[in-house]
Parts: structure tokens; sequence; C-alpha cells
């Protein structure tokens, strides 16, 4: 199964994002559904069953050793770059917490022998169909703190990601 260790936003978050999503309207692309919206923090991909419980172990570890995130979104991000993009994100500015426990979790995973990539947190907002031609909305930064994150199933289908949570970690006060 194909897996990752990610933070969903709270409500009030994707709330401000789907009012975002209605000035978007004009751009050619496939805008990312509400309840999938996600910072994804390691990518871990095929993971065996065999080693499912040891995943969650490492999830709860982690947990148990890093606090609350606080998250800056900032403004767009054009993925892989501005003349070419395929994917309209939001730029997110993450505390030291974010961070570390990016590298709890990664550290954990290699000694199961799983290489992961950590990338820098951004928020996928759509995978754009075509250039973005009119200029974007603007954009106002806000503030989300984030006090859980998830081990979460990614299953690719021809009309999208699925993701499915299979288990939570709250974050030590």
């Amino acid at each position: 199964m194909r897996l990752f260790f990610g933070c969903f936003l709270p409500p009030p978050i994707i709330a401000d994002l789907t009012k975002l999503y209605q000035e978007l309207g004009t751009i050619k692309a496939k805008l990312v559904e509400p309840h999938n919206l996600h910072l994804n923090l390691v990518f871990i991909g095929e993971v065996k069953e065999s080693d499912l419980a040891k995943v969650i172990k490492i999830g709860e570890l982690a947990a148990s050793q890093n606090h609350i995130l606080k998250i800056k979104l900032a403004g767009y991000d054009l993925i892989p770059n501005k003349q070419k993009p395929r994917v309209l994100a939001i730029k997110t500015k993450a505390d030291q917490e974010f961070n570390l426990l990016q590298k709890c979790l990664s550290q954990n995973l290699a000694i199961l022998g799983y290489i992961t990539n950590i990338k820098p947190a951004h928020l996928t907002l759509a995978r754009l169909k075509s250039a973005i031609i009119n200029p974007l909305p603007d954009f106002n930064p806000f503030f989300a703190n984030i006090s859980k994150f998830s081990l979460i199933k990614s299953q690719l289908t021809f009309s999208g990601p699925i993701y499915t949570p299979l288990q939570s970690f709250k974050l030590a006060s």
C-alpha cells in the first residue's frame, strides 16, 4: 500500500481555502477536494502489509516527542516552476517543530529500510491543465496550528487520489 504521513487542515482553514477556490474559477485545473487538503510531512511510498504496525509505532513515537506545529500559509507557488507549472500550491513557512517532526519520522522509517524524501512544506491546491494566463487573486497570509498528523493511504485513480487516514497521532502539548 502507498503511504505517507501528513497533516489534514483544521475546518476553519479549509473554509478559507474553499472561498479562495471560488476566486480561482478561471484557471483550467483540477482543484483538490477540500477534504483532501493536507500538508505532506513524509512520503513513504509502497509499504509492506507486514510493516504497517511498525510504521504506526513510528508515528506514535514521533507524536509523543514533538509538539503542536505552527504553519504560515504565505502565498502562491507554481511547481515545478513558473515557466512550466503543473501544480498550483500555497507556500508555507513551517516552524522548527515541523522540521523536527519530519526528521524524526524520516530517521525512524530509515531504520525499517524506507528511504524518504523530505520536501519543504506546501499545500497543493490544484493540478494545472494549462498555463495560468490571468494573474492569480490576492492572497492574504494566514496561520494554522496543527495538533495532530495522520498516516494516510494514498490510492491513485483516474479521477484523482483517494486519501484514507489509517491512524491519527496527537502531538504533545
